[in-house]
């Protein structure tokens, strides 16, 4: 313990301080790392148009004779909740083709223009990056 006489405004005080005994927070001995230079593990990657097991992609339907082949493709990088269409619907300029997660929010991918559905690529649950190719209409 240390003593000191401190003068404040003119007026004296007589203070007792205790040292303080100094530790890092992140002590080996408690088992703690250094958060600065945690490595964290990165889970692998997987494919967004891989299917669940035990099924598969269908075969693309055939588009008709003169057809102009649209792309949908991803606006944003999210998660895929629902696939709203199937092989073959018949869908109009605005219709509602599937939602996506997104920076806690719902993204709805509406049909750019009338069309029929002939390839599916998103799949429900998985991951889609921006320009990803989510249907062929």
């Amino acid at each position: 313990m240390k003593a000191y006489n401190v003068k404040v405004n003119g007026k004296k005080y007589f203070i007792e301080v205790e040292e303080a005994v100094t530790q890092t927070p992140f002590s080996i001995n408690k088992g703690y790392t250094d958060p600065y230079n945690a490595r964290v593990p990165v889970p692998p990657a997987t494919s967004f148009a891989e299917p669940a097991p035990g099924t598969s992609i269908p075969d693309p339907v055939p588009a008709e004779p003169g057809a102009c082949i649209k792309l949908v493709t991803s606006p944003l990088h999210g998660t895929v909740l629902s696939v709203n269409v199937k092989l073959a619907d018949h869908v109009l300029k605005g219709d509602l083709l599937m939602t996506i997660a997104a920076m806690n929010k719902v993204i709805e991918i509406l049909a750019e223009a009338d069309g029929i559905v002939t390839q599916i690529l998103a799949v429900r649950g998985k991951a889609v990056e921006t320009g990803d190719v989510l249907f062929i209409m």
